[in-house]
């Protein structure tokens, strides 16, 4: 296989995220700081990025903790279907044989994620914090799988906003996340957590019930406001004085298998700030921490089993001075050298969360990713 680099990102909405268009990536990276110097690059930042933020704060080392940043070759737009898939089958893996007689897979069960909760439910009571985003993962080894094929099987049906497949020499994300992290156009910047899930129903009748629990739910709606006030003190570090805004708040976003309450929340930069004073104020997503921000994320790492790595960071487009970022949820994370696919869900931990519906949560998030997972996998069983 080619061990050229590339971002493909796909959007089913024409005025809601990513553009449709294939890039062709450099294969040396910059640094962060140096991104002005390029006009156009894509930004992959690992959440265990956070280390290198607040370095006093964290005691865990990843070997992922560094942003990849790839200078754009060349992009292609597409109008047709038939495009990507030419584009994926000049990178296609060829496997003759597809064995995966040895595959483990690792799901945390219920027993265990609730002894995980009491822990956190201590932190909430001791008022450590007031919310926290556990997250846990499903952990395929010793695999081997048709990645380019997965993708084309799923971009269409998953209908993300910000659909992406990228290929970084071994690693490959198949992102089809609804939630965007960051967009800066000229000195607006803006963020759009995600908090609050309700599965989607049989019938119109049943999906509209589902809806309005969600919009009206008041641990949904506590929860989404508690990260809405986590961002605004985020941006509120870069903004311009009094600038920092709630635009939209409990917007309910209906997709595929789930419905999600969105708010909005923008600011003007200030001037000479830089993509990475941006980052340094913002990362991670506060939906994918809790709060207290810096506390939550101790928290997790003291209760979650595996590094994030790249799970909860961000990927996205920066071009001249403005940039997309999406937040790396609903994705697959594939290592050919390794054999290991990983996928991770999470749901935000309050002192009134009841532990089932919370790993339910997870579970709902997990289920249609799993499900597209496992039908390349002639050995695997399906998921109970």
């Amino acid at each position: 296989m080619s061990h050229s680099n590339f971002l493909i990102t796909y959007s089913p909405y024409d005025d809601y995220g990513f553009e449709n268009v294939i890039y062709k990536l450099d294969t040396s990276t910059i640094s962060l700081e140096n991104i002005e110097h390029h006009s156009n690059a894509v930004v992959l930042i690992p959440y265990d990025f956070k280390n290198k933020i607040e370095p006093k704060c964290f005691t865990s080392k990843t070997e992922k903790e560094l942003p990849i940043i790839l200078p754009i070759k060349e992009k292609q737009y597409w109008t047709s279907d038939l495009k990507i898939k030419n584009f994926l089958s000049k990178h296609k893996t060829s496997f003759e044989e597809i064995k995966n007689d040895k595959v483990l897979k690792h799901i945390v069960s219920f027993d265990e994620y609730y002894s995980k909760f009491q822990i956190i439910q201590k932190y909430l009571h001791l008022g450590d914090i007031y919310e926290m985003n556990y997250c846990i993962p499903f952990v395929y080894e010793n695999i081997t799988i048709p990645i380019e094929q997965l993708f084309l099987n799923a971009i269409y049906k998953m209908k993300s906003p910000f659909t992406a497949f990228l290929k970084y020499q071994d690693d490959y994300i198949l992102s089809f996340s609804p939630e965007r992290f960051l967009k800066k156009e000229k000195n607006k910047l803006f963020t759009e957590p995600i908090k609050g899930t309700a599965p989607r129903g049989l019938s119109p009748e049943e999906d509209a019930i589902n809806k309005t629990q969600l919009q009206q739910h008041p641990k949904e709606r506590t929860e989404n406001a508690m990260i809405v006030d986590v961002c605004r003190n985020d941006l509120s570090r870069i903004a311009q004085k009094a600038s920092v805004k709630v635009e939209e708040l409990f917007t309910i976003k209906s997709y595929p298998t789930v419905h999600q309450m969105v708010s909005k929340i923008s600011c003007l930069v200030k001037e000479n700030v830089r993509f990475k004073d941006i980052i340094d104020a913002t990362f991670p997503m506060a939906s994918m921490t809790g709060a207290p921000k810096i506390r939550a994320m101790q928290i997790a790492e003291e209760v979650e089993k595996f590094p994030r790595e790249y799970y909860s960071g961000c990927l996205g487009i920066y071009e001249n001075g403005n940039f997309d970022l999406s937040v790396l949820i609903r994705s697959i994370f594939y290592n050919k050298q390794k054999k290991t696919l990983k996928i991770w869900a999470g749901s935000a931990i309050t002192i009134y969360a009841d532990p089932y519906q919370e790993y339910k949560e997870c579970l709902l998030k997990a289920e249609k990713i799993i499900q597209f997972v496992e039908k390349f996998i002639p050995s695997s069983k399906s998921m109970t």
